[in-house]
């Protein structure tokens, strides 16, 4: 009889102390099998621990991805920090169906550099309204001089120049603008430790306008191209000889002379010569070969006196 009471006793006693404990503020552990399994599980955890346990694994998954699955993983848009462009077009303008360049001038700044070749990629669409893109190109890259992880070695350490073909359609109007956009994905790296700063994606904006653009040169090729260029002649100027320094410097009137230019009479005033006076007409005669005629007549012109006078002494 004292067994069957011994049993549902016991059990009671034994629940007993289980619930006393707890009521008195223990606590009780749960086996280490049971703890491991909701760790696995991610239950029974604070949101900290749970925040580091995924930060350790992003960490441990990072690990082991490859430098290109990083770059792409994370793409800064704008890379202002590292580099800023410039873009002009050549020529100017375009009319409608012409053909130009656009040159894109990346300016590396701190020790950001654009490896060779370099990892880029265009993004914009090539039809932008009447204005279509073509692909781009890169200018060829120098040796490095600035980069301590480049020296030596192909790399865009200063700038780099990229080139876009841009054609207009018949259907641009003269004098407008059009607005045409190069998105472009690049990596740069860093030029001492040549490892990656990182994926970039930048937009470069510029405007196409319709007209004409005076250009001489290209005139000048079409005249020659036509038959109608003249070659260009030598202009010879003809030069005075050298003045006679004892000879007197006649200067007539009415022209002033400056000490910056020569002396030039006026085309429409006409030069009178200073008359010549009965002292000087003998000297000028001789000086225009008359001088031997004026000889003969003084002579003959006294012995004729000299005759006319020994007539009249005779009648006397």
């Amino acid at each position: 009889m004292r067994t069957p009471l011994l049993l549902p006793l016991t059990t009671f006693l034994l629940g007993l102390a289980t619930v006393l404990p707890a009521q008195q503020g223990g606590v009780v552990e749960a086996p280490t099998e049971v703890v491991d399994e909701r760790r696995q599980k991610g239950e029974g955890n604070s949101k900290g621990e749970r925040r580091e346990m995924g930060e350790k694994g992003e960490e441990r998954e990072e690990e082991r991805l490859t430098p290109e699955e990083r770059l792409a993983r994370n793409i800064t848009s704008g890379a202002s920090a590292h580099c800023r462009f410039v873009a002009s077009l050549r020529p100017a303008k375009l009319l409608p169906g012409q053909s130009g360049t656009l040159l894109v001038t990346a300016v590396l700044m701190g020790d950001a550099v654009l490896p060779s070749p370099p990892p880029l990629e265009l993004m914009s669409s090539t039809a932008q309204g009447v204005v279509s893109l073509g692909g781009l190109m890169v200018r060829p890259a120098e040796n490095g001089r600035l980069a301590k992880g480049y020296l030596g070695r192909p790399v865009y350490d200063n700038y780099a120049v990229f080139e876009v073909p841009v054609t207009l359609s018949a259907d641009a109007q003269i004098g407008k603008k059009y607005p045409i956009s190069v998105d472009m994905k690049f990596d740069l790296y860093d030029g001492s430790s040549a490892q990656a700063i990182g994926r970039f994606l930048d937009r470069v904006v510029h405007e196409v306008e319709v007209g004409t653009v005076p250009d001489p040169n290209v005139r000048g090729a079409a005249r020659a191209a036509n038959g109608t260029a003249t070659p260009a002649e030598p202009v010879v100027v003809a030069k005075a000889p050298p003045a006679d320094p004892a000879a007197p410097t006649v200067r007539p009137a009415g022209v002033v002379v400056s000490d910056r230019q020569p002396a030039v009479a006026p085309s429409a005033a006409p030069v009178v010569a200073p008359p010549v006076s009965s002292e000087t007409g003998a000297d000028l005669l001789a000086a225009d070969g008359g001088g031997a005629d004026y000889l003969l007549l003084s002579v003959g012109g006294g012995i004729l006196l000299v005759l006319v006078v020994l007539l009249l002494a005779r009648r006397k």
